[in-house]
């Protein structure tokens, strides 16, 4: 009877150390999972910062682009306009009489 009594203790004693590790677990669980839920919003935040910027950088490249585009007719129109000018000026010069 004595031994069964032991038993019961030793096993009574083990049942507590395994619920105040279960609590432990627990505990520990909810804090680990705290500090995550923390960190998954700060990294939410830089990509919704880094999406942001890349939309930004995106807008103002496309209008940097349209600009140079822009320009770059402008270029072209007074280019081919000079170029009709020269050759006019060549070609009265070619026709001019000659001495």
């Amino acid at each position: 009877m004595e031994f069964l009594l032991d038993q019961q203790a030793h096993l009574a004693a083990s049942l507590s150390r395994l619920n105040e590790y279960n609590i432990d677990a627990g505990e520990r669980h909810d804090r680990e999972m705290a500090e995550f839920r923390h960190e998954m919003a700060g990294l939410r935040a830089e990509l919704r910062r880094a999406v942001r910027l890349s939309v930004e950088e995106a807008r103002r490249e496309r209008e940097r682009r349209h600009e140079m585009s822009a320009d770059l007719k402008q270029s072209i129109t007074e280019l081919a306009a000079m170029q009709k000018t020269t050759e006019e000026k060549l070609q009265r010069f070619l026709d001019r009489p000659t001495q």
